[in-house]
């Protein structure tokens, strides 16, 4: 440990305090912070510091510094205050290790490439809001310098069990410095056949990734403006039809809903299966939960047993069990550029199992029970 301290207001001493942000208000991720001892940033695509350096300087230049002050300049002993806009903290903690890992379990939050991982011992956990623009907005990690911020930290009382407890064990999956596996071909198709899925439809979902994946990392590369239509028809509906919707069981913007999917005709509420939800690309996609879930929860749409949120690279895919409601904790996660088997950090199964939600066939097998992403005890 590097400080020990009894009960009573927080002594910050001579500690360097810094703000680290946990994404923004409409995507945050600070769960996953708190809940594994962890403060990351990105972009981690490069590798780990600092043999990526000269690279990130060529293609990120603006992150070098982000990332020289988050790998080096942030101190074992150091007190971070995390932060969400200008007005929220949601938790203080100390700085816990000596050196920054890259850990690529961290590689799609949302999204983001955020392998770059510091440890963090959280002492307070708790939302409090502050008056507008009293902490910076800008990069990442920056030196926190908010009178008020300070002094109401100086406030807490911390336990001194708090200052001595363990962290929190990452899952296995967490090396330092390894790449996560990707899925082959092979692992999705036996994946898929095995779940009741025909060989027609694996066949044609196999032809056909690559196409899609090729379309998506070449959106991600032209930073273009990428309408929601757009993708809806370049991507999502591409991708339904290789799993095995067909034309006529497919609806776009049948009333509400961006997509509807049916289990058979006629498209009514009584035959609706899957409620699917469309964003831009790259905008927010979790914040449209609440609305898809409504749609799918309205009187006569029973059935709807599965509810999608997509910007046509990233598909969210939650499930409910007969006479219950949606979980806005999602059950799996696609993302057709990083086909990876589970997610063990954010709680939840990956590509293969998406894959299988998704599919016409779902329904055939829907009462097996998706295998528990495994997390550490």
């Amino acid at each position: 440990m590097f400080s020990l301290q009894t009960v009573g207001p927080m002594n910050l001493g001579s500690r360097n305090l810094w703000q680290v942000a946990a994404g923004l208000k409409e995507r945050n991720y600070v769960d996953t912070l708190l809940k594994w001892d962890v403060v990351i940033i990105g972009p981690g695509n490069y590798g780990k510091w600092p043999a990526c350096k000269d690279e990130m300087k060529q293609k990120a230049p603006g992150q070098v510094s982000i990332s020289k002050r988050f790998c080096e300049e942030m101190k074992r002993g150091d007190l971070i205050a995390l932060r969400l806009g200008t007005d929220e903290v949601h938790a203080v903690g100390e700085v816990a290790d000596e050196s920054a890992q890259w850990l690529d379990d961290f590689g799609d939050v949302d999204g983001w490439d955020l392998q770059t991982v510091r440890r963090v011992r959280w002492l307070h956990k708790g939302f409090h809001r502050f008056p507008a623009q009293t902490l910076k907005f800008g990069p990442t990690i920056l030196a926190l310098n908010s009178p008020a911020v300070v002094d109401w930290m100086k406030t807490l009382e911390i336990p001194s069990a708090d200052w001595d407890r363990e962290l929190k064990l990452l899952p296995a999956t967490c090396v330092d410095g390894e790449r996560r596996r990707l899925l082959s071909h092979a692992d999705i198709g036996e994946h898929l056949y095995d779940r009741g899925i025909s060989s027609d439809a694996v066949r044609n979902l196999l032809s056909s990734i690559d196409e899609l994946t090729r379309i998506a990392r070449w959106y991600q590369r032209a930073e273009a403006a990428v309408s929601e239509n757009e993708t809806i028809a370049y991507l999502s509906i591409p991708l339904l039809q290789c799993l095995g919707w067909s034309p006529q069981k497919m609806a776009i913007e049948w009333g509400t809903v961006d997509i509807a999917l049916f289990e058979k005709l006629p498209r009514t509420d009584e035959n609706l299966a899957v409620v699917i939800e469309a964003k831009k690309l790259d905008e927010p996609i979790k914040v449209a939960f609440e609305q898809a879930a409504g749609y799918a929860g309205q009187a006569g749409r029973e059935r709807c047993r599965r509810i999608v949120l997509t910007d046509g690279i990233k598909y969210y895919v939650y499930v409910r069990g007969e006479g219950e409601k949606f979980s806005n904790h999602p059950k799996a996660y696609l993302n057709l550029t990083r086909l990876v088997a589970d997610y063990p950090t954010l709680g939840f199964a990956g590509a293969k199992d998406a894959l299988t939600i998704l599919a016409s066939a779902w329904s055939e097998y829907e009462g097996r029970q998706i295998e528990r992403v495994p997390e550490s005890q």
